[in-house]
């Protein structure tokens, strides 16, 4: 059921050995998931994966909240979190400051980019095969600065296409784009005919959790529905 789990995690191969890698957050909830949200909690699936399977080393970097300490997730030996602090008295004085500084003239909005910000500083001291970005590509200029990691979108949304700002320079900093759609793959394929860079992975369920049990079933009477309703 997690697909994107296998694609990206069950590499473990006599050709792919085993691999360090970083995923990027989009900078607004945290992960675990503990206030939900969808790319979030999609993280958590196939973080879930790799660690029942021990495939690879992966360190998430995430927004940081208090819900997260305690955990069950966090103790896991393969994947690692490492938390920005975006909420306290001095990360909003520090926001300010940064958003005087660049003048609001950056991709995001200033509390998402200081969250890179802050993100890079860890990343220039280490060392990582592969950097997922999950639906941030513009974060990817900024960590080419810093990494010689191969860098992988995983995209949620149409906002990379033709029409996008610096949509070439977005595209070129890529090795792979993953994309949940094939209408969001298309939207990145129309920045240029020759793509060989995308592919659609869509997000699974888990069949163990929503597949029909007969012996269970809920009585239509008692929902005063009938067989034809």
């Amino acid at each position: 059921c997690k697909i994107i789990a296998i694609y990206l995690l069950s590499l473990q191969t006599e050709r792919i050995p085993r691999m360090k890698i970083a995923i990027l957050t989009s900078g607004i909830l945290p992960v675990p998931a503990v206030l939900g949200g969808a790319v979030e909690n999609l993280i958590d699936f196939y973080l879930e994966y790799n660690d029942i399977h021990q495939l690879h080393d992966i360190t998430v970097y995430s927004c940081n909240h208090c819900d997260t300490k305690n955990h069950p997730a966090v103790k896991s030996k393969v994947n690692h979190y490492h938390y920005i602090d975006t909420t306290s008295i001095i990360a909003k004085i520090r926001k300010r400051l940064y958003l005087r500084r660049v003048g609001g003239r950056e991709f995001h909005h200033y509390s998402i980019e200081y969250f890179i910000e802050q993100v890079l500083h860890h990343l220039r001291k280490q060392t990582y095969d592969m950097i997922i970005i999950e639906n941030r590509p513009p974060f990817s200029l900024k960590v080419k600065k810093v990494s010689n990691a191969k860098i992988v979108y995983h995209i949620h949304n149409s906002k990379l296409s033709k029409e996008s700002d610096y949509a070439e320079e977005l595209y070129n900093a890529a090795n792979l784009i993953i994309c949940v759609s094939d209408y969001i793959t298309n939207c990145v394929k129309s920045i240029t005919p020759n793509d060989k860079k995308c592919i659609t992975v869509h997000n699974g369920i888990d069949l163990r959790a929503f597949s029909p049990n007969e012996k269970n079933s809920i009585c239509r009477e008692a929902l005063n529905l009938s067989e034809k309703d």
